[in-house]
């Protein structure tokens, strides 16, 4: 599992967590010099996300350019996907789970937006999807060439992940043995998806009866339809 984005208390100005800015992360090097080292209580440790998921790929040894890679980083890994309805049961206990972190477990930063005291790591659902699809057939899906995903600060390719961006809206797969397990959106501003795409899209979405949700924010879309119409911009 991923470590998970934090800071301490007192010692950064935060932007808001929720648009997926992050502060610097506290050193980790090693010192010999005993009178830099502090002790630091767990209670001042805030994170900037409520939830994590417990897997994430695994990163290969093929090394790509960044212009040929689309970069996320770890802690966003899983956060807006798509959910087979048959894992209904598990979307409302993560999401109970979650809400459980905002009521009682969150830190208003006032205009800087929001952290966490801890962080639900979600396990329920390793394999949201399993729907036949070769990467060809992705990129078809998508009308876009797939690029392979790295972790930022890293130039490896992760393993089985392959990704389409459509102007503000990167969608990445995870594809293997022609099977796909992950399906997820990574946006940016007030996107929406237009076109043959998005066409398309609503196909897959209502012949597999798929779910689309936002496991910060506790957000889950009902049907379908009302994922498609919030892809679509039109709201939910």
């Amino acid at each position: 599992m991923t470590r998970p984005t934090y800071v301490i208390l007192g010692s950064l100005v935060l932007a808001g967590c929720e648009q997926g800015d992050r502060g610097s992360l506290p050193s980790t090097k090693p010192t010999s010099d005993a009178s830099t080292v502090a002790t630091v209580d767990p209670q001042d440790i805030l994170f900037l996300t409520p939830t994590l998921n417990d897997g994430i790929p695994v990163a290969t040894n093929l090394a790509v350019p960044k212009d040929r890679s689309y970069q996320m980083h770890e802690d966003d890994w899983r956060q807006f996907e798509f959910v087979d309805a048959s894992h209904w049961g598990d979307i409302d206990k993560e999401l109970g789970a979650i809400d459980k972190i905002w009521k009682e477990q969150s830190v208003s930063l006032g205009d800087n937006g929001t952290a966490f005291r801890n962080v639900h790591v979600r396990k329920l659902i390793p394999t949201p999807l399993d729907i036949p699809m070769s990467v060809a057939e992705f990129e078809r899906l998508l009308g876009g060439r797939a690029l392979p995903m790295t972790w930022i600060g890293s130039d490896k390719a992760l393993r089985g992940v392959h990704s389409v961006t459509l102007q503000n809206v990167t969608i990445y797969a995870v594809i293997e043995e022609n099977r796909l397990t992950t399906l997820g959106l990574e946006t940016v501003g007030n996107f929406a998806i237009a076109g043959a795409a998005v066409d398309r899209l609503d196909k897959l979405l209502i012949e597999h009866d798929l779910r689309l949700v936002h496991w910060r924010s506790r957000t889950r879309f009902e049907t379908p339809q009302s994922a498609m119409r919030y892809l679509r911009g039109q709201g939910n």
